[in-house]
């Protein structure tokens, strides 16, 4: 699940062109309140992606454990990485769809799958909604919402029959060193 969510943290952040900030911390919370060192640190790279590291008592990890970059389709592919290094395939690529939302597909051999495993759409409180999707169409109700957060970053709430939890399951704030 946490790297589910972390994907999802990784593509709403490419999807609200936030690249400007160069640094985020993603705290894993307790009874919703953020955990006192980060989980994970997600810096801008050289390449006009990201990168994700895992931490070791709140210290980003020398490697990052996955890369995000932009695709020649418009969209964005997801790396896991091997020693710090992106595979050659991606293990998940993002799509704009025709209603205005994107799509993320699962990938075979770098392939995405012909029908997407999510989709993520806008909501009425300013964030994302990702439905987990059945034969390539989304659930009637969502899995997990975003919003923002008074930190100047955002909150992940998983939902439960399509209802926001009360606390947010992970907090991401932008990292100011």
């Amino acid at each position: 699940m946490k790297k589910a969510i972390l994907i999802i943290s990784l593509i709403t952040f490419t999807i609200m062109n936030v690249s400007a900030q160069n640094s985020w911390d993603v705290y894993d919370n307790t009874y919703g309140i953020p955990n006192i060192t980060p989980s994970q640190t997600i810096e801008y790279n050289d390449y006009g992606g990201y990168d994700v590291y895992d931490n070791t008592y709140g210290i980003p990890n020398i490697t990052p454990s996955q890369t995000i970059e932009t695709n020649s389709y418009g969209g964005y592919n997801m790396y896991d990485n091997t020693y710090g290094i992106p595979n050659i395939t991606p293990s998940q690529t993002i799509e704009t769809n025709g209603y205005g939302s994107y799509d993320i597909y699962d990938n075979t051999y770098g392939i995405p799958n012909i029908t997407p495993s999510q989709t993520i759409e806008t909501n009425s409180y300013g964030g994302y909604d990702i439905y987990d999707n059945t034969y390539g169409i989304p659930n009637i109700t969502p899995s997990i919402t975003i919003e923002s957060n008074s930190y100047g970053g955002y909150d992940i709430y998983n939902n439960t029959n399509g209802i926001k939890d009360i606390t947010p399951t992970q907090t991401i704030i932008p990292n100011n060193w």
